[in-house]
């Protein structure tokens, strides 16, 4: 059930209310008192929008997320070798990536035993910790593998779908170096050198799997 919080401010100022949404448990808020606050408030949100962005861009940008986008190409590549249809690689490229999730989880539990999170030395703080941190490689796999997805449901040819996958690692190695790049100079040709460098990792990989194909 939602509640309300009442802010009191002067006295000459109590008829003026604000209803604002929260994204708190406790429901909306209700602020009398000097307008000013209103600006504050806004700034408030807006901290707090921009602090969930920085986390989300950390995410994209974790070496986790660059591990499993290169992890997914790599796999593509060998188990393409082995692999009749889209439907086994689909597989086996998705069994993989969770087996080394699910490794990378139990690494970071293990390497930070004892570590306090956020003020809580628990052991389910630690746990979330390790699989938030561990995220960005889920998320790296993904695209690619909706790509083979499509591929193995007969949208797209087999190897269409492989090549499709390949060149969507290719770009978003590209995006990865563009935003890292970002993060320390606002310069476009700084940042377009990082997109191309990084790119250039997934443009080796096709390169690797022509030669062996």
């Amino acid at each position: 059930m939602n509640t309300g919080v009442i802010v009191a401010g002067k006295p000459a100022q109590l008829g003026i209310v604000e209803l604002r949404h929260s994204t708190s448990l406790t429901g909306a808020r209700y602020v009398v008192g000097d307008p000013d606050r209103r600006d504050t408030i806004a700034a408030s949100d807006q901290a707090t929008v921009d602090v969930g962005l920085a986390s989300r861009i950390r995410t994209v940008l974790s070496e986790s997320a660059v591990y499993g986008v290169i992890l997914v190409s790599a796999l593509i590549i060998v188990t393409g070798q082995h692999s009749d249809t889209s439907w086994d690689t689909f597989l086996k490229v998705l069994g993989t990536v969770i087996v080394f999730w699910i490794a990378h989880v139990f690494a970071g539990v293990v390497s930070n035993l004892g570590m306090t999170i956020d003020g809580d030395k628990s052991f389910g703080a630690l746990l979330l910790y390790a699989v938030r941190h561990s995220s960005g490689l889920l998320l790296g796999a993904l695209i690619p593998l909706l790509i083979i997805l499509l591929g193995a449901a007969g949208v797209i040819e087999d190897d269409t779908a492989v090549w499709a996958a390949l060149w969507i690692d290719a770009a978003l190695l590209g995006v990865i170096g563009y935003l890292a790049v970002a993060r320390m100079t606002t310069k476009p040709w700084a940042r377009a050198v990082g997109a191309i460098v990084t790119a250039l990792l997934g443009v080796a990989i096709m390169v690797m799997k022509a030669l062996i194909h």
